[in-house]
């Protein structure tokens, strides 16, 4: 069951040793900084309440067509993209995996192929509209193109706003806020010790090697 963040306030307020921490109130910099630390989190791991397998607005194929628009319904936008499907034929027989190209002299030589099943994608702004782009160009239509990766979640708004599924990833976030309150106020030797505190609960979740020092401190930006 997911925290609210009144909660987690309370916790980042009793491990930093300051009851004027405050991440719940609407437009304050302490929410939006609380936002940034919350989509750090999210995107450095798999969590898997964030982990979907979409479909752009604009799947299926086109036989003959070679860029889509990169949306999905909802607004919803992915933080990181961890693969990228294209069914086999109309029928989606299989979907197979269709990869980032590698080099630049790979994706031109693509582009000469005979259309078929596509191999590589690329994602580019097209004149503001983001856009994925396969090659070589598939050669049959109705065929699913499919992402899966990370969420972008939905913004904390106030202190009833929920986060993570997991507890003990509610108390690593709030140590995290903490100890970003805690640069600031330059106690980095208190803040130091509350991300490691929060590396070692993250360690219990992702593994050791997984969790370093130095991601934690990306995302608070210490």
């Amino acid at each position: 069951m997911a925290t609210t963040l009144v909660s987690i306030e309370q916790l980042a307020q009793h491990y930093a040793r300051d009851d004027s921490l405050d991440i719940d109130t609407a437009a304050s910099i302490g929410l939006a900084v609380t936002n940034k630390i919350y989509r750090g989190l999210i995107s450095a791991f798999t969590w898997p309440e964030f982990l979907q397998t979409l479909a752009p607005t604009s799947s299926p194929t086109v036989s003959g067509t070679e860029e889509y628009a990169w949306a999905f319904a909802s607004a919803v936008k992915m933080l990181d993209v961890r693969s990228v499907e294209v069914g086999s034929d109309a029928s989606n027989t299989d979907m197979l995996l269709v990869l980032p190209a590698p080099t630049e002299r790979l994706w031109n030589e693509a582009a000469k192929a005979t259309n078929g099943q596509p191999v590589y994608y690329m994602r580019k702004n097209d004149s503001g509209t983001e856009k994925i782009f396969l090659r070589p160009i598939p050669g049959y239509g109705s065929a699913t193109i499919q992402a899966t990766g990370i969420i972008e979640p939905t913004a904390l708004a106030n202190g009833g706003s929920t986060t993570f599924d997991l507890l003990s990833a509610d108390d690593a976030f709030a140590l995290l806020i903490a100890a970003d309150w805690l640069f600031h106020d330059m106690k980095a030797e208190s803040a130091s010790v509350l991300v490691q505190s929060a590396q070692k609960i993250l360690s219990s979740i992702w593994g050791k090697e997984s969790v370093t020092e130095e991601i934690l401190f990306n995302i608070i930006g210490a």
